[in-house]
C-alpha cells in the first residue's frame, strides 16, 4: 500500500517536471514574446499616424490569437520558434554592423 503511494508521488513529479519544461515555459516565453511583439507593433502603428501615413495596426484578433496560440500545449512550442522568430538570425550579417 504504501509502495503505490510513493511510486504515485514520484510519478505526479515526474509529470509535473514534464510540464514545467514542455508546458510551462514555452507559454510564458510565447506571451512575453507576443507582449513585446504587440509593443512594437503599437508604438510603430502610432508613430505613423502622427506622420499621416496608413499602418496597419494590432486589431483584438490580434491579440487573442497571440494568446490562444501561447496557451494550447504543442502549438505554443511552434509558435516560440517559428511565429515569434526565436532563430531568426541572419547567416551573413550585413555590411552595416
Amino acid at each position: 500500500m504504501i509502495d503505490w503511494l510513493i511510486s504515485g508521488l514520484v510519478l505526479i513529479k515526474t509529470f509535473s517536471l514534464w510540464a514545467i519544461g514542455l508546458y510551462y515555459i514555452p507559454a510564458v516565453l510565447c506571451l512575453v514574446g507576443y507582449g513585446f511583439l504587440l509593443k512594437k507593433k503599437y508604438t510603430e502603428a502610432v508613430r505613423a499616424r502622427e506622420k499621416d501615413q496608413y499602418f496597419t495596426s494590432p486589431t483584438i484578433g490580434n491579440v487573442l490569437g497571440w494568446i490562444l496560440l501561447s496557451l494550447v500545449p504543442v502549438v505554443n512550442i511552434f509558435a516560440l520558434i517559428f511565429d515569434i522568430e526565436l532563430f531568426n538570425v541572419p547567416l551573413v550579417k550585413s555590411k552595416d554592423s
